[in-house]
């Protein structure tokens, strides 16, 4: 699962830095990176997508153990709803190596339409 996490870049799916984070251990409040330095997003923390609504990209250790909750195997076919950037569907799709997504946002779609036609290597 290690590899999955490094095979998705995180920064490509936040928007640019600085970011808003939000820690687990402080969930009251958001504060901001003093830089755009991927390095900043490689943290086990929530990352803003829409601060206004709560909406954030979810923390590494959650989804990490629910991942390996499903029992994911390669060949399987995986359809995440509510994809928000897709970030996480990245990593499944390293885990399965193939899987869809989508999301009802207009602002997530896009970021998601925007990732997906990237040149990452991961994205086939």
């Amino acid at each position: 699962m290690v590899n999955a996490f490094a095979a998705a870049p995180r920064e490509q799916f936040v928007g640019p830095g600085p970011w808003r984070i939000k820690s687990p251990m402080d969930l009251a409040e958001y504060w901001t990176t003093d830089n755009a330095n991927p390095r900043h997003v490689y943290h086990d923390v929530l990352i803003a997508l829409d601060e206004w609504r709560g909406i954030n990209n979810g923390q590494p250790s959650l989804w990490a153990y629910l991942f390996d909750r499903l029992d994911l195997v390669p060949g399987e076919q995986v359809l995440h709803l509510g994809c928000g950037t897709g970030y996480y569907t990245a990593i499944i799709a390293e885990l399965v190596r193939l899987s869809r997504a989508c999301d009802r946002s207009a602002v997530q779609a896009a970021r998601l339409f925007r990732n997906r036609h990237s040149t990452s290597p991961w994205q086939a």
